[in-house]
């Protein structure tokens, strides 16, 4: 356990049937939280044979399979996380696949439901042809979105047409490649103990709760596949200009990207870095921030509507600051 004398609490870690767990009991807390964390997002299109050969599987193939995870033969699994009480949600990076997980009772239970989700795969072609459609219907809306196609196009911008420049959701054109086989081997190839991480927090017991985990793991263990994951490499920034896109919107939007030409931090060393890009565009452009009273006030900026994110990766690493703006060029400036 490490324990943190300032919060008054303790982080327990362990390795569980090769699953990293970390536990945060709360005692007297009223809600228990759990994520579960698939070290596999859109950027991971790349599988290798035991023989070295290479397969690239369609982009959006992640965010696919994060969806269709939650039908299971006897329907939708939310509906029996709801049953219990629990709530569940589920999200798609560029390099992960996250499922998370509240309730207030039954905390065992809803973590075996957790794992069910994840670990339980049931695809039938109906199924897969159900999600395009869903998913189809999701690309074209967001295409109207003036924040996600800014996001998209600045990344084009920094990193040209590199993974980190699609749509996580993938095109229209590469679902349409995404079958059985595809879902099944990658949820083979990502969907293991040693590429995921469980974090606990609330009022449990954790050695119980190991044990809990501990047997559900158990219950869902397989052989190896004869693939593998391909590395991820590290991608650094090749800036283009300034790019400008005609949609029909109310109010114009704005977007700056500043690529980290030091990218391929770990660890440690990724944490500072990121804590240090966050803490610096926070004093130097956020609420409290000279620029940002004096800006919004001349109108410049449009309140909540403007602000700084951070994306620090062990393979790349960049900062976005922007929002709804009549004045672009003043912004850029």
């Amino acid at each position: 356990m490490i324990a943190d004398a300032l919060l008054g609490e303790g982080v327990y870690r362990s390795c569980l049937g090769g699953l990293d767990v970390w536990a945060v009991p709360r005692p007297g807390s009223r809600q228990k939280a759990a994520v579960l964390y698939i070290d596999y997002g859109s950027v991971d299109l790349h599988l290798r044979s035991r023989s070295g050969q290479i397969q690239t599987t369609p982009a959006g193939t992640a965010h696919f399979l994060e969806h269709r995870l939650f039908a299971k033969f006897y329907g939708d699994i939310t509906e029996q996380i709801s049953r219990l009480g629990g709530d569940v949600n589920a999200s798609t990076s560029f390099t992960s696949n996250i499922f998370s997980l509240t309730c207030i009772e039954h905390f065992a239970d809803h973590l075996a439901l957790l794992f069910e989700l994840a670990l339980d795969l049931h695809v039938l072609p109906d199924g897969v042809a159900q999600e395009r459609e869903i998913i189809d219907h999701e690309l074209q809306i967001s295409c109207d979105d003036p924040e996600w196609v800014g996001f998209l196009r600045g990344l084009e911008g920094l990193y040209q047409n590199g993974l980190l420049a699609w749509d996580m959701a993938g095109t229209r054109e590469s679902i349409e490649q995404i079958d059985e086989g595809t879902l099944t081997r990658c949820h083979e190839v990502f969907y293991r103990p040693e590429y995921m991480g469980l974090y606990l927090c609330g009022d449990f017991d954790v050695e119980a709760t190991y044990a809990a985990v501990e047997s559900t793991l158990l219950k869902y263990s397989r052989s190896r596949s004869t693939w593998d994951r391909v590395e991820r490499p590290v991608v650094l920034p090749t800036p283009h200009p300034l790019r400008a896109l005609a949609l029909p919107v109310s109010r114009p939007y704005t977007l700056l990207f500043f690529g980290d030409d030091k990218a391929g931090r770990s660890d440690r060393d990724l944490l500072l870095r990121e804590l240090a890009l966050e803490l610096a565009l926070d004093i130097a452009l956020g609420p409290a921030s000279d620029f940002f009273v004096a800006h919004y006030e001349d109108g410049l900026i449009d309140g909540d509507a403007f602000g700084a994110e951070v994306y620090a990766e062990p393979t790349f690493c960049f900062c976005t600051v922007g929002g709804y703006t009549q004045h672009r060029e003043r912004l850029c400036e």
